[in-house]
């Protein structure tokens, strides 16, 4: 395949359903033949290259975009042919995340979004932008890493081929290797499948996590009244069967990660360099080919981790511009499911703050109504309903256990919801109410991802509460009607006694204890 072939697939003006048109073409021409031009290979889809090359999304590749081939080798540097390989494909992803960084990297996002406003853009087409260029960000790594494993591949298979052909290497040295360089193999392979099923368990291990705190809060909801007594221990029963179905995923996860370790130890122990030090002894001339290529192989790997660093960076500055743009726009356009008139005078001030407690709650540290301001608007709600949330269940005391339920502490942690949070409730009541920020953040944030929440969404003091009392019913405007077990059980949340408790009347609870 000669370069007369990439210039009609990459030339300015051709559209998608052009590019994928050529490209199909020059796909079956490859086949045919039996040519290997990586961009064309089989394993690569083509409408990632072309979104990769397509900057501004308008579905043709513009003339600055074709402009990003510059500077790519198309000679390889090796033999010379006018082919697209891996080389240029490395040098392309460059291009692509210059461009992203030269955009974006030296504004706040606060600069970025209001410029692009004033220029007539709107919100949502600005975050679609961004949230397609993090995309973009997301196949560059994944693409790069790929690239750099097949450019370090060729150049090793060059290495074997060069051993496998010397004649003045001892026969049983380079069977040694040879087999060495498949048991190294085969471990490699054992060593990615021990951790996806690590990663499995602990993808189990998090949505159990989120199953146990709802039955928590269910049994908490229910401890209030004694009638609920068989319900209760229905439930208690399927928190245990959860709970060993959990350290069940736990022992997996464990074992996969012991085996995962005992395989990588077992590939350092093969010391494939140390045998090929022996090879190189033996055989000089082999030696000045070889080098080369090992320093080649160093460098790709120092290059592709670079490269990979720049990317993740741009894919952080670039999340931090898209969470501004969401908080921009949901401040602008609130959701009704979970707004009320509170959350446009959210404030975090500290000494405000103490300033309004200090005389409710005079026990509480400077350092406690700094970190709540952070958590609050971590959280994403009013420092005044963080604290009125706490004040309602503890009295914003770190130390108070319900006798009849075990919860422990500010906002009354049930023992497996604290262990689930990497502590335990007999650890909770000796922490300070500052320490104690660390896990109700923590639990908040485990419940408002759990009930789908976003994480730049504003909550309300109703649904703040509701967190705490049924996470599950989270988005619901309606938790209870009088007559079913949880109505029954928490009557007295009823504020308007209408026979039903909503997050309305949640709410108004948080607010008649906030100071």
């Amino acid at each position: 395949m000669d370069i007369n072939s990439l210039k009609s697939l990459l030339r300015a003006g051709i559209s998608r359903e052009e590019f994928l048109d050529s490209y199909a073409n020059i796909q079956e021409d490859k086949n045919n033949n039996n040519a290997t031009i990586s961009i064309y290979n089989n394993s690569i889809n083509s409408t990632a290259i072309f979104d990769k090359l397509d900057i501004n999304k308008n579905n043709i590749l513009d003339e600055s975009e074709i402009n990003n081939l510059k500077n790519i080798n198309t000679t390889d540097g090796e033999n010379g042919t006018n082919i697209l390989s891996d080389y240029d494909l490395k040098g392309l992803y460059n291009n692509i995340n210059k461009k992203i960084e030269e955009e974006y990297s030296t504004k706040s996002p606060e600069e970025i979004y209001k410029k692009a406003i004033s220029e007539g853009t709107t919100p949502e087409s600005f975050l679609q932008t961004i949230s397609s260029k993090i995309e973009v960000l997301d196949g560059l790594t994944k693409l790069r890493q790929e690239s750099s494993d097949k450019i370090i591949e060729q150049i090793q298979n060059r290495i074997d081929d060069l051993i496998t052909k010397s004649q003045n290497i001892d026969k049983k040295l380079k069977e040694k290797y040879l087999d060495s360089k498949e048991e190294i193999k085969k471990l490699q392979n054992k060593s990615k499948e021990y951790e996806q099923t690590a990663q499995n368990n602990a993808n189990n291990i998090e949505k159990l996590n989120n199953n146990t705190i709802y039955l928590e809060s269910e049994i908490k909801a229910l401890s209030n009244n004694e009638e609920n007594k068989n319900d209760i221990e229905n439930k208690q029963k399927e928190l245990k069967k959860i709970n060993k179905t959990i350290n069940k995923f736990h022992s997996s996860y464990s074992e996969a990660l012991d085996k995962q370790s005992e395989t990588n130890s077992k590939i350092k122990k093969i010391n494939l360099d140390k045998i090929l030090d022996e090879i190189k002894t033996n055989d000089k001339e082999l030696k000045n080919k070889i080098e080369p290529l090992e320093e080649k192989i160093n460098l790709e790997k120092n290059s592709a981790k670079t490269d990979i660093a720049n990317y993740k960076q741009q894919i952080y500055n670039l999340t931090s511009i898209q969470d501004y743009a969401i908080q921009e726009i949901q401040s602008q356009n609130p959701s009704e499911e979970y707004y009320d008139s509170d959350m446009e005078t959210y404030t975090y001030d500290s000494q405000a703050l103490k300033e309004k407690w200090k005389n409710k709650a005079p026990q509480l540290s400077d350092g406690f109504y700094n970190k709540a301001t952070e958590v609050a608007k971590r959280v994403g709600c009013d420092a005044n309903v963080l604290l009125g949330l706490m004040m309602s269940e503890s009295g914003l005391k770190s130390s108070v256990v319900n006798k009849s339920s075990g919860a422990t502490g500010l906002i009354q942690f049930m023992p497996s919801t604290a262990k689930i949070l990497g502590t335990s409730t007999a650890a909770l009541k000796k922490m300070s109410a500052e320490q104690q920020l660390v896990y109700v953040e923590k639990y908040l944030q485990n419940c408002k991802k759990a009930a789908g929440f976003k994480s730049g969404d504003k909550l309300n003091a109703g649904t703040m509460y509701t967190l705490v009392f049924l996470p599950a019913f989270a988005k619901k405007d309606t938790l209870a009607i009088k007559g079913d077990k949880y109505y029954n059980a928490n009557a007295g949340l009823d504020v308007n006694k209408d026979g039903k408790i909503t997050k309305n009347d949640l709410g108004q609870r948080i607010y008649k204890f906030m100071a």
